[in-house]
């Protein structure tokens, strides 16, 4: 069933309007006719189950907000070049990733803080969101606003634990960084690293040395930029043993 995301009022009534660049999407882009079931979620948790009348949704039953996953994961990672970053996105918006910090960093061919940042910023949320819509997840990964890495490493939020993955090794492994992460009841929020293909530069690591951040490895091979942000991002999700009962 196709996931649509739309402003959900509360309450929630009878039929929704939308605009007409989502009808002519729905109906034109992606074909679908009148009477078909589709899921609306406000990207917050909430979703209703509706019908799509052509014009808008008729709402069939809502359900109560999907509560947030333990971890709240923030991937903060070097731009790639090309259409890589894209496809970052995407995978790491599937798996369920709760936001993005795109980084400039001294190794990183891309550009993205500075001009055209906005932009860039618009289009990787339009994938998040695309990724959103196709796989049905109730949280949608928002994608913040591009920086550069001193930048962001001034403003970051000083109470978020922050692992930054090393190509050289180091002898934790991020999934035991993660598990060994005082739990709350609240969702955890962590933050990784990444850097480029040529890796981050020794003046960033030291800085990120400087603020506390752990060094942890996530394969045995060197993995190329994207391949690693997605095996952090499996990795640091991946249940444990708790969450897998809970989930039975």
């Amino acid at each position: 069933m196709r996931q649509v995301l739309i402003d959900l009022p509360d309450p929630l009534p009878a039929s929704l309007a939308i605009d007409a660049g989502l009808r002519h999407r729905l109906a034109r882009v992606l074909r679908m006719q009148s009477g078909t079931p589709v899921l609306l979620g406000d990207g917050l948790g909430r979703q209703v189950h509706a019908r799509f009348t052509g014009h808008g949704f008729d709402a069939v039953a809502g359900q109560p907000a999907a509560p947030q996953e333990p971890l709240a994961l923030t991937l903060a990672c070097a731009v790639l070049k090309g259409d890589r970053f894209d496809w970052l996105v995407e995978k790491a918006a599937e798996l369920g990733v709760a936001a993005i910090q795109p980084l400039q960093t001294e190794h990183a061919v891309a550009h993205a803080a500075g001009t055209g940042a906005a932009t860039k910023q618009q289009r990787w949320q339009a994938v998040a969101t695309e990724a959103f819509e196709q796989c049905g997840r109730p949280w949608r990964t928002r994608i913040l606003t591009p920086l550069p890495f001193a930048d962001w490493l001034d403003n970051r939020d000083l109470a978020v634990p922050v692992a930054v993955c090393d190509e050289r090794m180091p002898p934790l492994y991020l999934g035991d960084w993660v598990a060994g992460l005082t739990p709350c009841q609240a969702p955890r929020p962590i933050v990784v690293v990444l850097g480029p293909e040529g890796g981050l530069a020794d003046r960033e690591r030291s800085a990120l040395d400087c603020i506390g951040a752990t060094r942890v490895w996530v394969a045995r091979s060197v993995l190329r930029a994207e391949t690693a942000a997605l095996a952090a991002a499996v990795i640091a999700l991946a249940p444990k043993s708790g969450e897998k009962q809970a989930m039975r």
